[in-house]
């Protein structure tokens, strides 16, 4: 399951300061996450509404971080009337390729274990 704390990597890199320094993370970030998930399986007394702040206030402090240094774009966003980006139309092939005996044992048999959607 991805956490908060997956952001760090990315912040990382970036040096977006003061956030890349992991201390400040993991204080204003990382623990309120940590907090929340430790602390709703020992804590029995504490009201569950104030582990729900504390993930929502890691949540919202992380979203305006990300803001500050993300821009999102659409394909179809328009800047003085003009298209960001000019992008070919989508060309999409279906190939139909036969397994050979081999192939088709190791999948019949990957199937058989482990059933999915996808197996046919």
């Amino acid at each position: 399951m991805n956490t908060l704390g997956d952001a760090y990597g990315y912040i990382r890199f970036l040096r977006i300061r003061p956030w890349y320094d992991l201390q400040q993370f993991q204080a204003h970030i990382g623990l309120l996450e940590k907090k929340n998930r430790m602390s709703s399986h020992r804590d029995i007394m504490t009201p569950v509404p104030i582990f729900h702040l504390l993930a929502n206030l890691a949540v919202t402090r992380l979203q305006g971080v990300m803001r500050s240094f993300l821009l999102r774009r659409r394909k179809d966003t328009e800047l003085d009337g003009k298209k960001l980006i000019e992008l070919p139309e989508k060309d999409v092939e279906i190939v139909k390729l036969d397994f050979t005996k081999d192939e088709r044992d190791i999948y019949n048999s990957v199937c058989a274990s482990i059933p999915t959607l996808f197996c046919r």
